[in-house]
């Protein structure tokens, strides 16, 4: 049982040992050199898959702030 708890904090110190010493990543300066700030971005591709039948249709923002601009008890329907 000893042996199960001290594996079990050696482990957790080794990986937090691992994560501060090797997690040292780019600077903010060097990220935004790399990707440039006023490249025009790419729309992003829709593709068909067989699970997207099964998925409700998306609407879109503007569509949905007009359904809920008439209120919540519509007679004209």
């Amino acid at each position: 049982m000893l042996l199960k708890i001290l594996g079990g904090v050696l482990a957790l110190a080794f990986g937090v040992f691992l994560g501060l010493s090797f997690g040292k990543g780019p600077t903010v300066e060097e990220v935004e050199e790399r990707m440039g700030k006023n490249l025009p971005r790419e729309k992003a591709t829709r593709h068909f898959t067989f699970l997207g039948l099964m998925q409700k249709k998306q609407q879109r923002g503007s569509h949905r702030r007009r359904q809920r601009s008439r209120g919540p008890f519509d007679l004209s329907r």
